[in-house]
């Protein structure tokens, strides 16, 4: 071998020698930053663990009483208290609109006024569904539905998110348009008070069948009292439509304000007398106004409804169907996993949309308080609303102070 090749063969394995050393450390990097990969995903914190703090409004005082509210013979001043956002105030379609196109909001108007003057955030809903006038029950020539409510065992009247036509269920269309006629009539009361935008917190989308027309559900107490319907799919999506169409209405005539939209996963009962459960209505109609929200820049604002076990009397909180979808079998853990179907589906709407959670008609304990406050707060909700049964209680307002908004 000459000179020549013996240089050429030595360069020749000293320059292999470096491409496989080479190889050997790429390897090695790769590997190392596959463990370190790994131990960061491992280490990422759960979706329960905030990500944006920042979000938090605080905790509102939520009440269906005029200004001022009085519980247990003591009045409570809901704007003032250390620590609130505002008041979430709810109202009746047949107390506010009792004739057709004549209004009277004066609790509403009152409402404002006082949440300007405490510089507070007032959120509002209509109240439909049982609460609807007879006028409009009238004017849509639908048949009504009558049910026994199972806390006051009073009966109810109610609609249909269907008709009949020809002896076939259609969508109740008079009911739709007539709503739509009155939540514009509405918005231009509302819209009349001043300061209103710089005031209102949120507007709920309500209007749905059944209840008080505000969280999507059909929750029948009775067995008797949905045996005649033959619920079925076909029933099912008459649901989601209407309640689309009240989505609809909202973001057509309030598309400058924040909107909420809460829902359960309570629709009717089995044959066997226990609440079906279903995540496929709620999901249609909350993807349905996410992507509207998404498409007429809508701020939307999807609420939990609800997250902690109710007060005192616990055969009425195990029979209560908002109340059963938020707690296991166990009563001293009353809060939703991350687990359950409702609760998954709430915290994907994060990505789009803000989310927030309302708490039970009274809180029975101050661990219980403590627990849904953590778990609004790690879930990054907007706000958590509490009813003013808490905002009377004394034990609870460290706490309404402590996680509230600074003065």
């Amino acid at each position: 071998m000459n000179l020549h090749n013996l240089n050429r063969c030595l360069f020749l394995l000293s320059y292999c020698g470096l491409v496989l050393g080479l190889l050997s450390t790429t390897a090695c990097a790769n590997e190392q930053l596959q463990k370190v990969s790994t131990s960061q995903t491992k280490q990422q914190p759960t979706a329960s663990r905030s990500q944006h703090p920042q979000l938090w409004q605080g905790i509102y005082a939520l009440t269906n009483q005029p200004y001022p509210v009085r519980f247990d013979g003591q009045t409570v001043d809901l704007l003032n208290t250390p620590g609130s956002a505002g008041v979430t105030y709810y109202d009746t379609w047949r107390k506010c609109e009792p004739t057709q196109r004549q209004w009277n909001i004066r609790h509403y108007e009152n409402w404002f006024a006082q949440a300007r003057k405490a510089d507070r955030k007032l959120n509002i809903a209509l109240l439909a569904g049982s609460h609807v006038p007879d006028w409009a029950l009238d004017e849509s020539k639908s048949p009504p539905y009558q049910y026994m409510h199972i806390k006051t065992d009073s009966v109810r009247r109610n609609y249909l998110p269907w008709t009949i036509e020809n002896g076939h269920r259609v969508l109740n269309e008079p009911m739709l348009k007539i709503w739509r006629k009155s939540v514009e009539g509405f918005s231009e009361k509302i819209r009349s008070q001043p300061e209103f935008k710089k005031t209102l917190g949120y507007i709920a989308i309500t209007g749905g069948p059944y209840s008080n027309g505000l969280e999507i559900m059909w929750g029948v107490n009775k067995m008797a009292d949905g045996s005649t319907f033959a619920w079925g799919p076909k029933e099912d999506q008459f649901l989601i439509t209407y309640w689309q169409r009240c989505v609809d209405i909202f973001m057509d005539v309030f598309p400058d304000v924040p909107l909420g939209l809460a829902f359960t996963d309570v629709y009717g009962r089995k044959t066997n007398g226990t609440h079906r459960r279903s995540t496929k209505v709620p999901k249609a109609i909350v993807n349905y106004a996410v992507q509207q929200a998404t498409q007429k820049k809508v701020q939307l604002i999807a609420q939990g409804f609800w997250i902690g076990a109710g007060a005192g009397d616990k055969h009425w909180a195990l029979k209560h169907p908002g109340d059963n979808l938020v707690r296991t079998q166990s009563l001293d853990y009353p809060l939703l996993k991350e687990t359950h179907s409702l609760q998954k589906a709430l915290l994907s709407y994060r990505q789009n949309a803000t989310i927030a959670y309302q708490g039970p008609m009274g809180t029975s304990t101050a661990a219980y308080l403590t627990q849904m406050i953590k778990f609004a707060r790690e879930h990054d909700a907007l706000f958590l609303e509490l009813w003013h049964h808490d905002f009377a209680e004394p034990k609870y307002l460290p706490l309404i102070k402590e996680n509230g908004i600074k003065p």
